[in-house]
């Protein structure tokens, strides 16, 4: 991230902003603001001398499982300007509904977009592309950064319904939670879903997600194509089938000439430090962090 610092002097009869880039001028507006705010109006004398400590600031919206909609997410994008975060983490497809238009494949609002968390019969809702480059742009007004979160290989469960070829199966509540791990057609089908996301999303990241994998994999231990195609590639169980897919996804994201972010549980997959970095989420597992740093991954906490 640039350099953020900025200084506001306000006197009697004069206002001073100074900053060393585009983004803490931005920011040295936005405390103006605030004492405006804060004063009814008046601003009383002071000095501030403010630089972010951290880089990465970051605030996750998840419209999966809660869709809220352009103007509510630009209200948080305002909030985000004002509290000095400047990366907007979009969570934009789970279980419960596919939040982005691909069109190549429509099947994946007309039917993937249907539900959320509390009734999973809701009508379908969405963002078209065009109302993704709004967003996108307005948060770039405010020096904050989107990255999109596609995830897989679990996590999937309003792709695979929309797309049953591709799926992995699973059991009961957890029936399609999973891309199907061997399938060629499924990574031809992430790769095609990517051209549009990053087509979409400036930003030098993509999250993949990578995380709860277990939840939905049963048919992985009884499908005999999976279980042969363990043995063929000798990945000794499900476990290395798991990591063999973080690995392939990571070669599509670093294809598409970006970085790919993930959970803590692909800190084993072998993916090289270069192409991904780590989001540690599991707090009480400390030992994850470690081997993180480490192996020589970046870590976002």
């Amino acid at each position: 991230m640039a350099d953020e610092a900025y200084t506001l002097v306000v006197e009697p009869n004069s206002i001073l902003l100074q900053a060393s880039s585009e983004a803490g001028l931005f920011y040295a507006k936005e405390a103006l603001l605030q004492l405006s705010r804060f004063g009814k109006g008046n601003v009383r004398a002071c000095k501030i001398q403010d630089q972010p400590r951290y880089g990465w600031r970051g605030f996750m919206l998840d419209e999966s499982r809660h869709f809220f909609g352009q103007e509510k997410v630009k209200q948080y994008l305002d909030i985000m300007a004002s509290l000095r975060l400047n990366v907007f983490h979009w969570h934009l497809t789970d279980e419960p509904g596919w939040r982005i238009e691909i069109k190549r494949y429509p099947k994946l609002t007309t039917e993937g977009a249907v539900g959320n968390w509390h009734d999973p019969k809701a009508p379908a809702t969405f963002y078209t592309q065009e109302e993704i480059k709004e967003i996108v742009a307005y948060a770039a007004d405010r020096h904050i950064m989107v990255v999109p979160e596609f995830d897989m290989p679990g996590h999937a469960t309003a792709v695979c319904r929309s797309y049953p070829e591709i799926s992995g199966g699973g059991e009961g509540k957890w029936q399609h939670f999973t891309f199907h791990p061997c399938k060629e057609e499924t990574f031809e089908f992430i790769s095609n879903v990517l051209d549009e996301i990053v087509a979409l999303f400036p930003s030098p990241y993509i999250h993949i997600g990578g995380d709860e994998v277990h939840y939905g994999n049963q048919s992985w231990f009884t499908d005999p194509e999976i279980q042969q195609f363990i043995k063929d590639k000798n990945l000794g169980n499900e476990t290395g089938l798991e990591q063999y897919f973080i690995r392939r996804a990571a070669d599509i994201v670093a294809s598409k000439g970006k970085t790919m972010i993930g959970w803590d549980e692909m800190i084993d997959a072998g993916v090289s430090p270069d192409k991904a970095v780590i989001m540690w989420w599991r707090h009480d597992r400390k030992h994850q962090l470690v081997k993180a740093l480490e192996n020589g991954y970046r870590v976002i906490m």
